[in-house]
């Protein structure tokens, strides 16, 4: 949505805002046939590396509500939004399975003595891809409709309709994205990067090994022995990593082990923004996931 029409559309509606575009679908679900929630992150650019425009700002300054998953993930925006009353983290929303952040073969202090997963800020061990569990994805609709509904009483049932619409999605994409898994649940993988465990532990996918904390700086010899040993003691089949992360570490030891390398979207950067968007998402990772592991 072409953020100079935001406010335009419909003077009288809330002027709902939120970050990553898997948020965005899961609010425009809520919001269906209401409003149109503006995506800030709208560039096919990943949340660690996106920089804050002056529209932007504007839109957060005339926003009623916003929605983001937190610093974590959205770095950028945390100045902007970490003490703003009128933005929500997710992640502190009540119910979500929540999972702690796993050790990888170089977790051990940086130089600067500090931790790093990613290019993320952590400020707790808590993984923060919440929304690659369907479950969770619904909790937060959920919680994102409570809300609304306070903020816009005339179209609190509206809101609590659109949630039972997307709970039924919700329950057919559980059944699609566990027959697409049926069969490979013992077949073996590792990560570059941990940002999938909230989808592997839904579906009970067999992840073996996440290879780095930090993808951006090199292995060691000691490190690249350890996973070499790793791979070959589990058959690891696949190696997965985020495209957002420059995958030359996972080439190198698929390349020397012979196995496969694919890449996993965990935000859904060439997919059209909207209600569908959640979807495909998930259909995608479960079609690549499944795809490499069952050759």
């Amino acid at each position: 949505m072409a953020i100079s029409l935001v406010f335009s559309a419909n003077a009288l509606a809330l002027n709902v805002v939120t970050t990553i575009k898997p948020l965005h679908s899961i609010v425009s679900n809520v919001t269906a046939g209401i409003s149109e929630p503006v995506l800030l992150m709208d560039k096919q650019v990943s949340a660690h590396h996106y920089n804050l425009t002056p529209r932007n700002r504007l839109v957060i300054a005339k926003a009623d509500v916003i929605y983001w998953i937190g610093p974590d993930i959205e770095s950028t925006f945390s100045s902007s939004l970490r003490n703003n009353e009128k933005a929500f983290s997710v992640l502190d929303v009540e119910g979500l399975a929540r999972h702690e952040l796993r050790e990888t073969h170089n977790d051990s202090k940086q130089s600067d003595g500090h931790q790093h997963h990613g290019d993320h800020e952590h400020t707790e061990e808590i993984d923060p891809h919440i929304w690659l569990d369907t479950n969770n994805a619904l909790i937060i609709a959920r919680a994102v409709a409570e809300k609304l509904a306070v903020l816009d009483a005339k179209n609190a049932q509206a809101y609590q309709n659109n949630v039972q619409i997307f709970a039924d999605k919700i329950r057919l994409l559980n059944s699609r994205l566990a027959e697409r898994y049926a069969g490979i649940e013992k077949q073996a993988f590792a990560t570059l990067h941990d940002a999938f465990q909230y989808n592997e532990k839904q579906f009970n996918l067999n992840h073996v090994s996440n290879i780095s904390l930090h993808p951006t700086l090199p292995l060691s010899g000691k490190q690249r022995l350890l996973i070499n040993k790793t791979i070959r003691r589990a058959q690891i089949a696949c190696i997965f990593y985020d495209p957002a992360h420059h995958p030359k570490a996972a080439q190198q030891l698929a390349s020397q082990e012979g196995i496969r390398l694919q890449s996993l979207d965990p935000i859904g950067y060439g997919l059209e923004v909207g209600v569908n968007l959640y979807d495909n998402l998930l259909e995608n990772l479960a079609e690549d996931i499944s795809g490499c592991l069952a050759k």
